[in-house]
């Protein structure tokens, strides 16, 4: 695997995900900004204040050479969806079409959010690509049962197994 790039709303810098704030030796706790859990868009500041999660982060790693796996983490929202959409334009025109998006961080999708993971499935698919997601839960995964988006996209439960689901199987 190789590492393509950090990038996290308003301009400031962010390194692996694996060093995110709150998260457990080992890699395995989602990733949450305070303690509050009942508002995933909510964190508690340093002054005890509420306020609303509106980053993030993209991290992104070739797999198997063309398999593009990018890792969110925050609120895919509408301050951030074009943050995320011009990340994405970026590979595409490179020429990625197999794209996994990892939202084993993300806390958060809005309508505008989800327009864009299903705008994204129909960019693929004209170029005979395919775009899949993993480790989807909480309100994030509430959302795309809501609308419908798990009966067009394809989810798993980790990148792995999204990655595997590239490959057919031989008999």
């Amino acid at each position: 695997m190789s590492h393509l790039g950090n990038e996290v709303a308003g301009g400031r810098p962010v390194g692996s995900l694996r060093d995110a704030p709150g998260r457990a030796a080992g890699g395995t706790t989602p990733w949450r900004t305070g303690s509050l859990t009942q508002n995933p868009r909510t964190i508690l500041s340093p002054d005890g204040v509420q306020r609303m999660n509106t980053a993030l982060s993209i991290e992104t790693e070739l797999l198997d050479g063309d398999i593009l796996a990018v890792v969110l983490g925050g609120s895919l929202n509408s301050t951030t969806t074009d943050q995320f959409n011009l990340a994405i334009q970026n590979h595409l025109d490179q020429g990625r079409t197999k794209i996994i998006i990892d939202c084993r961080y993300v806390d958060y999708i809005s309508s505008r959010g989800l327009g864009s993971l299903a705008a994204l499935r129909a960019k693929l698919r004209k170029k005979g690509g395919e775009v899949k997601l993993a480790a989807v839960r909480g309100v994030a995964a509430d959302a795309i049962r809501l609308v419908g988006l798990d009966k067009l996209l394809n989810i798993y439960g980790d990148t792995e197994f999204a990655r595997q689901s590239f490959y057919p199987a031989t008999p």
